[in-house]
């Protein structure tokens, strides 16, 4: 399947759809109308980019060519395509204030950035001809849960489990972010955020050994968990 077919496939068959994390935060539904749906397409858009960016890293990776997917330029296009789409999420959720934009944009693009390490120790561990296929995914992202050092995993999977955490240790950021705007506990915020990047590392290892159509599955629930997750943020804003 090309990149394009990935395109036209991913952006046809998202729904809408109302996911487990709403029960976590407790939305009532009550915000501006087109507000909401401007954020929810937004992270449609995140999601969708998220997942082409991870399936041109991949496919480089599975290429066998001698240079990095970090110098591959459908790989770049793609990141930059994802980058620039953080600062469009940012407008959607924080319309008239600028400060607020501006800092949730830079912890959307942190978050963004944080994700290429865990590629690039996935193409190391590739390069070296090491089974993927041993990384035990839920442990990994248990002790990420937990905010522990991985030392579960043994080499030469340390690196990976570290930059992994290190992605999760990014997102408690956000939570703290939002917790000052909206009446929900960090911790919860915290809760369906982690949500996001288990799915997210889900849907990228499942590509990655070549289960295409569950990781398209678990794309489309992400997607579905994030739009939930915009709804009860809208929702609970106190400022």
């Amino acid at each position: 399947m090309t990149h394009v077919d990935h395109t036209l496939e991913y952006f046809a068959v998202v729904a809408n759809g109302l996911h487990w994390a709403r029960n976590v935060l407790h939305t009532d539904g009550h915000s501006s109308d087109s507000r909401r749906q401007r954020m929810r397409d937004e992270w449609e858009m995140h999601v969708g980019y998220t997942y082409l960016t991870v399936v041109a890293a991949v496919d480089h990776v599975k290429s066998g060519k001698d240079t990095s997917f970090a110098e591959d330029a459908d790989v770049l296009a793609r990141l930059s395509q994802l980058r620039a789409q953080q600062a469009h999420l940012a407008k959607a959720t924080f319309t008239k204030d600028k400060p607020a934009r501006l800092e949730y944009q830079a912890l959307l693009e942190e978050h963004i950035d944080g994700a290429v390490p865990i590629l690039l120790e996935i193409e190391k561990l590739a390069e070296r001809g090491v089974s993927l296929s041993m990384v035990s995914l839920p442990m990994l992202i248990d002790n990420a849960h937990r905010m522990e050092l991985p030392v579960e995993q043994p080499e030469p999977y340390t690196d990976l489990s570290v930059a992994v955490l290190k992605w999760y240790a990014q997102v408690k950021k956000i939570a703290a972010f939002w917790a000052t705007r909206v009446s929900i506990h960090k911790s919860k915020i915290r809760k369906v955020l982690y949500e996001h990047l288990w799915q997210t590392l889900r849907y990228s290892f499942l590509y990655l050994t070549g289960e295409v159509k569950r990781s398209q599955s678990i794309r489309d629930n992400a997607t579905k968990h994030m739009q939930s997750v915009s709804d009860a943020l809208d929702d609970n804003r106190v400022n």
